[in-house]
Parts: C-alpha cells; structure tokens; sequence
C-alpha cells in the first residue's frame, strides 16, 4: 500500500511540475549607441546574452552599462568599486521588457554584442 501510494504521489508531483519553457538561439545582435539617448528593449518572448561590450577609442576610462535606469561597470580588470557603481561580469542574461543604455561623456561610440533567444513554451 505504501509502494502505491509514493508512486501516486511521484506520477502526481511529475504531472504539477512544468517547466517555464526553453530558449532557441535567434540571432547575434551588434549594438551601437553613439549618444546617451540612445537605448535597446529586449523584445517580448526573447531574452538576450549580452557577451561582451566595447568602447570604440582609449580616451575614456571606463565602460558602463544602464539597466533599466540604473548605471553599472563593465571593467573586467577592475578589482575596486569606484564612484559608488557596482561592478558586472559579463555575460549577462536580461528577460524580455529589460531597457539598456550605454552611458558615456565622451563621443566615443559604446557596442554591446548580443545573443537573442526566443522563449518556447
């Protein structure tokens, strides 16, 4: 009787269980922003790897990344928090509706390289 019952329960447990869906590859994206207004919304039912991220000259110091209004580091040889911004690794995974800048002070122009997977149910 308990052999049958932890077998119903587990067949039960299975059926409840559902996964959230699972990514397919849709394109590389190259992103170029060449003022701070310009911004990228992850597309609906997508999701974005953001694999690396560049700066077109050696004039600025820094490299940093907005999401969704909120400023963060890109410095993979940085060890330190500066300026009270924290610090990211990339790659970087963002869901459908994120909004991404690429602030700067300079006119150098920012690129971020993107995998853009759409969501299966």
């Amino acid at each position: 009787m308990k052999l049958l019952l932890s077998v119903f329960f587990a067949v039960l447990t299975c059926n409840l269980l559902q996964a959230q869906g699972s990514l397919q590859f849709n394109e590389v994206k190259l992103m170029t922003a060449t003022s701070n207004n310009t911004t990228f919304t992850v597309p609906a039912n997508k999701v974005w790897k953001v694999e690396t991220a560049g700066v077109s000259t050696g004039s600025s110091s820094y490299l940093s990344i907005s999401i969704n209004g909120v400023s963060f580091w890109l410095t993979p040889n940085w060890n330190n928090i500066d300026q009270g911004r924290y610090q990211l690794r990339l790659p970087l995974w963002l869901p459908a509706g994120t909004v991404v800048s690429l602030p700067f002070s300079t006119s150098d122009t920012r690129m971020i390289s993107v995998l853009e997977f759409n969501i299966i149910p």
